[in-house]
């Protein structure tokens, strides 16, 4: 199991929020990465485009609740900045949905690539639920390489 790991970072040459989450996760590590992303976001310029990696390998929650809170933080955000994420169920976008966000900062995420050490999960997600604005995988150099490829700010 990797130490634990919070890191969030702008990357305007690629116009790139790198996002990671690693090791023994707890409810208020939790907590503390939304912190973390927030400060992130607040170096993004107003009317970006951008992409987003999530980098989970060696993730792992200290038990179910910090799991289930964990999984409505990326989705809630990537809604956010509109991008709705294929992986939702019909009744989780609906929920989504239904929810006042405000962006004062005007950005959009315009694509999502999710990285998970467990290559059969990431797989069957990908096969489901990839598109082209949304990757799911185990390959952490193969996710770099697709979101380069994909345009910057636009």
């Amino acid at each position: 199991m990797p130490d634990k790991i919070i890191e969030a970072s702008w990357n305007p040459a690629q116009s790139l929020l790198n996002i990671r989450l690693a090791g023994i996760i707890t409810n208020s590590d939790l907590e503390h990465w939304q912190r973390v992303i927030e400060r992130a976001i607040d170096n993004i310029t107003e009317n970006t485009h951008f992409k987003l990696l999530l980098d989970e390998r060696g993730y792992q929650f200290e038990n179910i609740d910090v799991h289930k809170k964990k999984r409505e933080i990326i989705p809630l955000f990537t809604y956010h900045y509109g991008h709705i994420l294929n992986v939702l169920s019909d009744d989780d976008v609906e929920i989504l949905t239904a929810i006042t966000t405000s962006n004062p900062k005007k950005l959009h995420c315009n694509a999502v690539c999710m990285v998970h050490h467990d290559e059969v999960k990431m797989t069957e997600l990908n096969k489901h639920f990839g598109s082209a604005k949304e990757l799911y995988t185990h390959d952490f150099e193969y996710a770099q390489q697709w979101l380069n490829k994909l345009p910057g700010d636009g």
